[in-house]
């Protein structure tokens, strides 16, 4: 069974790399990138990232550890996305960089093997040196969802895209819905 939004927030994982963030803000401010440190979140060191936006529709990796697939810091990220998931993808993350707030991304990770897989990407904001907001996310990889074709490259989105925002003191992003569904589940996962 796909696990829904509420199962993954509150899951002890996801609940203690919340803690391990909260543990470094310095009341209801963001933590800075160098409040953020290796020995503080060890044991997601191998999969997790931050996220720097570059543009609007340029979003790349400052950090990856070894479990985050394509970790390259000369990718455009959203250039991974299926076609018909970016542009919302796109609109979900600036949304989180310019508010600032936390989110769920529940999508899928279609793997150049042909594996397809359930990928849960919690991204929570940090200041960047320049004062820019980075997203400090932890990947979690979850089941596998079938097997096609093997392709070129790594594509998120192929099969389910949908981002959740979750208010952290800043509140939720204005005119916008609480999530962003860029593709519906294609399998059935959500009833």
């Amino acid at each position: 069974m796909h696990p829904d939004f509420l199962t993954v927030w509150n899951s002890p994982k996801v609940a203690s790399f919340v803690a391990a963030w909260q543990n470094v803000r310095e009341g209801n401010a963001l933590p800075a990138r160098g409040d953020i440190r290796l020995q503080d979140f060890a044991v997601f060191a191998d999969s997790l990232a931050i996220h720097e936006r570059l543009g609007p529709d340029h979003m790349r990796y400052r950090l990856a550890g070894s479990m985050v697939p394509n970790a390259s810091d000369t990718l455009n990220l959203f250039d991974l996305y299926a076609d018909d998931v970016r542009e919302g993808s796109e609109l979900w993350y600036n949304h989180m960089f310019d508010t600032p707030c936390a989110g769920v991304a529940d999508t899928s990770l279609a793997f150049p093997n042909g594996t397809h897989r359930v990928c849960f990407n919690v991204a929570l904001p940090i200041i960047g040196p320049d004062g820019s907001t980075l997203m400090l996310a932890l990947l979690i990889l979850g089941d596998v969802i079938r097997a096609s074709e093997p392709r070129d490259a790594l594509r998120v989105g192929l099969d389910h895209c949908v981002g959740t925002f979750v208010d952290i003191g800043y509140g939720l992003p204005s005119g916008v819905e609480s999530s962003i569904v860029t593709a519906k589940p294609r399998l059935g996962f959500y009833g």
